[in-house]
C-alpha cells in the first residue's frame, strides 16, 4: 500500500477492520505527522481508536489487535520519528474535557511514555494559555494529583525517568530537581493529596511555574482557575519550607 495519500489513509481507516491493515495506516500518519501534518494525522488517529479498549496494551503480542494498539501509542512517543507534541497535547486535552470514554482512556494510556518530549517553554505556553483563555477544565487537567506507594525511599532527578514521579508533575516537566522520601521523618500531606516529603528542592521550572501560578493564575477572570492556582500555590509552598530545613 506505499504510494497512498493521507486522504486514502484516512478513508481505509474508515472502512477497513482488518486490525493489520489499520496498524500500517496508523504507521502512515506516524510519518504524516511528524512531517508537517501533525494535527491532521493526531485527529485520524484519534478518531481510530473509538471503540477500542485502551486499558490495556500488551507490547510484544501478536495479537492483531494489540499490534494496532502499540502502533496507536508509539505514533507520539517512540523512537526518533512521531507525531511532535505541540500538534498532539491541545487535541488530547480537548479529548479529555469532552470526549467519548475511549478518547479519553486512549489519552491517559499515551500520555506517560509521550510526556518525555515535552520541555519547560512548552508546558508553560500551553499553560499561560489555559489561563489567558479562561480554560478551567485545561487548566486543572495539568494538575492530576499522583500519590506514590508508602514506605519507601527515593531521589529523583533530571526528569525523574524510569523513576517513581515527582509531586505535582501532572502533565508537566519535573517540578522538583531532587526528592528524598523518609517514611521516618515528620511527613506533611500537601492540599493536594500529594505525597508526603521529606526533603526537596525545585528545578528551574518548577521556580518559574511558582511565579506563573502567582502573577497569572491568581489574577485570572475565572475563579475556579484562582482557586486551583492557591491550593498549588500552597502545596508547593509546603514544599519549599520542608527544602530549607
Amino acid at each position: 500500500m506505499q504510494g497512498q495519500t493521507f486522504e486514502q489513509w484516512q478513508e481505509l481507516l474508515q472502512t477497513e477492520l482488518d486490525p493489520t491493515i489499520r496498524t500500517e495506516a496508523i504507521r502512515a500518519f506516524t510519518l504524516f505527522g511528524a512531517n508537517g501534518r501533525g494535527k491532521e494525522a493526531t485527529e485520524a488517529i484519534v478518531n481510530a481508536v473509538k471503540g477500542v479498549d485502551f486499558r490495556f496494551v500488551r507490547n510484544g503480542s501478536n495479537d492483531p489487535v494489540e499490534k494496532f494498539k502499540v502502533a496507536v501509542s508509539n505514533a507520539f512517543s517512540a523512537g526518533s520519528v512521531y507525531i511532535p507534541i505541540k500538534d498532539s497535547l491541545p487535541i488530547f486535552i480537548e479529548k479529555l474535557t469532552k470526549g467519548n470514554k475511549d478518547e479519553q482512556t486512549f489519552v491517559y494510556t499515551v500520555w506517560d511514555p509521550m510526556r518525555r518530549h515535552l520541555d519547560d517553554d512548552m508546558a508553560m505556553q500551553f499553560l499561560r494559555e489555559a489561563i489567558r483563555n479562561n480554560d478551567a477544565i485545561g487548566f486543572q487537567l495539568y494538575f492530576r494529583d499522583f500519590v506514590p506507594p508508602q514506605n519507601f525511599r527515593m531521589r529523583a532527578t533530571s526528569r525523574g525517568e524510569g523513576q517513581s514521579q515527582p509531586p505535582l508533575l501532572g502533565l508537566f516537566p519535573t517540578i522538583l530537581e531532587e526528592v528524598e522520601w523518609h517514611r521516618e521523618n515528620v511527613q506533611v500531606q500537601s492540599p493536594l493529596q500529594g505525597p508526603r516529603i521529606g526533603k526537596a528542592r525545585f528545578s528551574t521550572f518548577g521556580v518559574a511555574l511558582l511565579e506563573l501560578l502567582r502573577n497569572e493564575g491568581l489574577k485570572s477572570g475565572n475563579a475556579a482557575i484562582r482557586t486551583r492556582s492557591q491550593e498549588v500555590i500552597d502545596a508547593l509552598s509546603q514544599i519549599e519550607e520542608l527544602g530549607k530545613e
